[in-house]
């Protein structure tokens, strides 16, 4: 046997024997493998997280564990003579995962054991089938994307395996405490610990070993734009509680880190050291792992998107800030003193357009809106195109100009100065068509709400009246949580499903582009709730006008007939 430089890390330290030639071991029934994969969708290797979110969510992955020399052994009577029971194990974890009601999980791991080697008679060779596991695992403190959350875990490893060194040959059972949470968009944490409760087993000196106390705990910052890349250390440890084995320390220190290269799917790679010589404790561990992570729906339970639980939040429609008030958890820090809608410190009991951003005006008719949407210039400009039988009606809504704040686009009466004779909802200025409501979706989906249709359909009918505008970009954007490919697809795939509607209503699908801008033209911080809700947003920027803005030829309705207006030209 060759001479190795002491110390190795010696994981099972023999007392002198004389065995004729026969070499010390373990009982083969004895399940060696140290790390136990956390389940799938958890954001470390060997920590469980406590979130898990979605209803129905299924996580999948396949993680490579190799572990080096995790048991070898050194005779006392010649310390320079160094024997492996099991030099190296690679084992190949393919794991599933199922969250419900937004606080469950079952999960699965399947471990096969690709090979085993090592250079005493009593080595394992070859490929095994290890111990399945099944676990469930549920948060019952804390909410979804909080920095600290509570919850429990229990496994069962059934005794499959049929090769040594990876079974048991009887259950184990793993109850875990579990801490987690994810701190803003910089970092998560977690830690787990429990008793994994085994049957004991007889060692060669004669001690046994049997139950031990587990723990692991993973720390991940959270790094680039679109934070899709993780990296931190892990730490496993465990210390045999029942049994007479000397040897029962189990440290091990990993560098993890992990990458979400395409929409919902991750890779990931760790290096690591054994820091005691326990049972199974290797010399170093290498881990590559590929998984499917789909991004938690945001707006299952909570309406507003802003990280507070609809059960908790006292305004689930408006977003705000976690409280420890419950009366003001979840509510924008100006709710029951100033609310303003648009974020444009212009409360909205003053503001004339509380839900599009503006600028405080001295006349109260314009108070909050953007800056001279409508100017005395423009209205002087539209009344020299007016069309003759129409004069001092250009839109023929019944609403002289003189009076009308949308001289152009037919609209109702109004008390307020600044949206009377307007569309209720949509505003045409010299650079783009404004919404005043948002357009709505379901929850990370590109299907419209029923409730923005008849918005859509009001700017359609303005669209109509406007066949000078011969070119408009449909915008889709969204907040920086999730990856950037999945914001940036659905982005897009939303803008189109607003021109599918627009098309649908007579509008020539030549005069809308569609772009998915994703997150990366935010209008507002993405740190705060507020900011991340005005950045989920749909845009309508006007690219081209015709060179000459010819008067409309709109038919008039004839009194003789009943006739209704026809379409202006497209």
């Amino acid at each position: 046997m060759p001479t190795r430089a002491a110390p190795r890390r010696l994981l099972a330290c023999l007392a002198a024997i004389a065995l004729s030639g026969a070499s010390p071991a373990l009982s083969d029934d004895y399940a060696l493998p140290r790390l136990h994969p956390a389940p799938a969708g958890s954001p470390f290797f060997s920590a469980p997280f406590p979130d898990t979110p979605g209803h129905l969510t299924v996580y999948a992955m396949a993680l490579a564990d190799y572990a080096h020399d995790p048991l070898v052994y050194r005779l006392t009577s010649d310390s320079s003579e160094v024997g492996e029971i099991v030099g190296g194990q690679l084992l190949l974890h393919i794991s599933g995962s199922l969250s419900l009601w937004d606080r469950l999980s079952l999960n699965l791991d399947i471990p096969f054991a690709l090979f085993q080697t090592g250079t005493e008679d009593s080595s394992p060779s070859g490929a095994d089938f290890g111990d399945v596991r099944l676990g469930l695992q549920g948060r019952i403190l804390g909410d979804h994307g909080r920095p600290f959350q509570l919850g429990l875990g229990a496994y069962l490893w059934f005794p499959t395996g049929t090769g040594a060194f990876v079974t048991d040959g009887s259950f184990r059972v793993l109850p875990q405490a579990l801490m987690g949470g994810q701190i803003g968009d910089a970092a998560v944490w977690s830690f787990a610990a429990g008793p994994e409760i085994r049957a004991e087993r007889t060692l060669v000196t004669g001690d046994t070993a049997g139950t031990l106390i587990t723990a692991s705990a993973g720390l991940g910052v959270l790094l680039g734009k679109a934070r899709k890349v993780q990296i931190g250390p892990e730490v496993l440890f465990s210390q045999l509680i029942a049994g007479t084995a000397s040897k029962g320390t189990n440290a091990e220190l990993l560098a993890a880190a992990r990458y979400k290269f395409v929409r919902d799917f991750e890779i990931g790679a760790g290096v690591g050291l054994g820091l005691s010589d326990g049972y199974g404790t290797p010399l170093f561990r290498g881990i590559l792992m590929v998984a499917y992570s789909p991004e938690p729906d945001p707006g299952r339970n909570d309406n507003d998107r802003d990280g507070v639980q609809n059960n908790r939040d006292a305004c689930p429609d408006y977003p705000g800030e976690a409280s420890e008030d419950p009366k003001r958890d979840g509510c924008p820090e100006d709710i029951g003193f100033v609310r303003d809608s648009d974020g444009d410190d212009v409360p909205d009991d003053a503001d004339a357009c509380p839900l599009l951003p503006g600028i405080p005006q001295g006349d109260e008719a314009y108070n909050g809106c953007p800056a001279d949407p409508v100017s005395e210039a423009a209205l002087l400009e539209k009344l020299q195109k007016q069309r003759p039988g129409v004069a001092g009606d250009t839109d023929g809504d019944g609403i002289m100009d003189s009076q009308d704040a949308c001289p152009e686009e037919k609209g109702d009466p109004n008390e307020v100065a600044a949206r009377n004779g307007c569309p209720a909802l949509v505003r045409v200025t010299d650079s783009e068509i404004v919404l005043l409501n948002e357009v709505q979706f379901d929850s990370n989906k590109a299907s419209l709400r029923p409730s923005t249709m008849s918005m859509l359909e009001e700017l359609a009918e303005v669209l109509l009246q406007h066949p000078e505008i011969t070119r408009i970009e449909v915008q889709g954007h969204t907040d920086s949580r999730g990856t950037l490919p999945h914001n940036e697809k659905l982005a897009a795939e939303r803008a189109a499903r607003v021109k599918d509607v627009l098309v649908q209503r007579s509008i020539d699908s030549g005069r809308l582009v569609v772009k998915g801008y994703g997150p990366n033209a935010p209008v507002a911080s993405n740190t705060t709730a507020a900011g991340r809700q005005r950045n989920r947003r749909v845009q309508f920027r006007i690219l081209e006008r015709a060179a000459s803005e010819a008067p409309k030829q709109q038919q008039q309705p004839d009194p003789s007939t009943g006739a209704s207006e026809s379409a202006p030209p497209r």
